[in-house]
């Protein structure tokens, strides 16, 4: 017994500089992750004199990307560059209008957006199978903001818009063999959107800044 256990410390501390240096090989690779979202409060103009201020609920976020690893090619580790689909929705929490009040009760709507971005990322490579990591991206995204409006006034923003998106994120990567491994990551995605709201004396258009903060979780499968 005393000696299978002294092979088996052995064979893993083998095994640690075997998972470290992965990922530190060059290839292709894909990657799929999930997680929660949270978007932060927007607001947005109806009549052009009534501001509506609006917080959500946490929300989701799914997503893929396929990417290639250029493997460690300098003293501060290496380089990854991928393409990357996501999908992201909250939904509102309540409208606060001033005007009105303050909060209204049976607050409608959601917000969704569709992201294709570029990323290169910096793989901080060490001894160990735990690799930090920090990048960033740009691209265009789709957004949708739906039936935003109230019990008593409804649909008064129904709208979506498209346009430049970038990012910035953090994450660790933890190497199961040279082929697999997990991480788990922060990203910030932002976005503009210009709507256009509704009401029965007339439209007003907004600009809104939508502030994506997601935490994620993933796996990486190296070709």
């Amino acid at each position: 017994m005393r000696r299978f256990i002294t092979s088996a410390l052995v064979a893993a501390a083998l095994a640690g500089p075997s998972l470290a240096n992965a990922d530190g090989d060059a290839g292709l690779y894909a990657r799929l992750f999930g997680g929660i979202n949270f978007l932060n409060d927007t607001d947005f103009n109806v009549l052009g004199a009534v501001n509506v201020d609006n917080e959500y609920d946490e929300g989701f976020v799914v997503g893929g990307a396929l990417g290639y690893d250029y493997g460690k090619i300098w003293s501060f580790g290496g380089v990854r560059t991928e393409v990357e689909l996501s999908y992201r929705e909250n939904d509102i929490d309540v409208h606060s209008v001033t005007a009105l009040g303050g909060d209204q009760p049976s607050s409608t709507g959601d917000v969704s957006s569709t992201a294709l971005m570029a990323n290169a990322y910096n793989d901080f490579h060490n001894q160990t199978a735990f690799t930090p990591y920090l990048g960033g991206g740009i691209g265009y995204a789709w957004s949708d903001m739906s039936d935003f409006g109230i019990a008593a006034i409804p649909n008064v923003l129904d709208d979506d818009d498209s346009g430049f998106a970038w990012q910035l994120g953090a994450g660790v990567n933890y190497a199961i063999n040279k082929m697999l491994s997990l991480s788990v990551d922060y990203r910030y995605l932002n976005t503009d959107i210009d709507v256009t709201s509704s009401a029965a004396a007339g439209s007003t258009g907004s600009e809104v800044d939508s502030d994506n903060h997601t935490v994620s979780f993933g796996i990486r499968y190296r070709y």
